[in-house]
């Protein structure tokens, strides 16, 4: 490290100490680790990683209970990246499916109780050094389900009209 900020030359873990509760020393300790990535050694440089870029997404609507299908556009200047999509709701009322055959295609089930405006905060993430990402927001609008009964009925009034001949 050079005057505060890491030069480049090496770096290293050499131990991890975790301490529980001093007056329960005995007690088990539980800790993760997510999304641990290892980068091999190697002589120079290191290739630049690029962020990936998503497109603006458009805010759309949805029916309670009902599914939608989006699909998001989004690329990396570096090809050899892969790359992780994911939708994050400010709710917790939906259901996301992805399809790997389809990158970027996601199916949104919004509950069946729900209604409101929900930001949904896209995420492409490139899994490179340094896992960089980009981010686009979208509102989505859940109106309720309009059921048959929920339509008003219309009045309407029949008059039968005889006409009589007379010979």
């Amino acid at each position: 490290m050079t005057g505060g900020s890491l030069d480049g030359t090496a770096y290293s873990v050499n131990s991890l100490q975790l301490r529980g509760n001093p007056e329960t020393p005995l007690d088990p300790v539980t800790f993760y680790i997510d999304q641990l990535r290892s980068a091999d050694r190697r002589e120079g440089i290191p290739e630049l990683n690029r962020p990936p870029v998503i497109e603006d997404m458009p805010d759309t609507s949805a029916t309670s209970g009902t599914a939608i299908y989006l699909q998001a556009t989004y690329y990396d200047p570096d090809p050899d990246d892969d790359l992780t999509f994911r939708i994050v709701p400010d709710t917790n009322v939906f259901d996301f499916r992805y399809y790997s055959s389809a990158p970027g295609r996601v199916r949104i089930l919004p509950d069946d109780t729900y209604e409101g405006v929900a930001e949904m905060m896209a995420i492409v993430t490139d899994n490179g050094v340094g896992e960089l990402s980009d981010t686009a927001y979208f509102d989505l609008t859940v109106t309720p389900e309009t059921r048959v009964a929920d339509i008003p009925k219309p009045s309407v009034s029949i008059r039968t009209i005889r006409t009589l001949s007379i010979r």
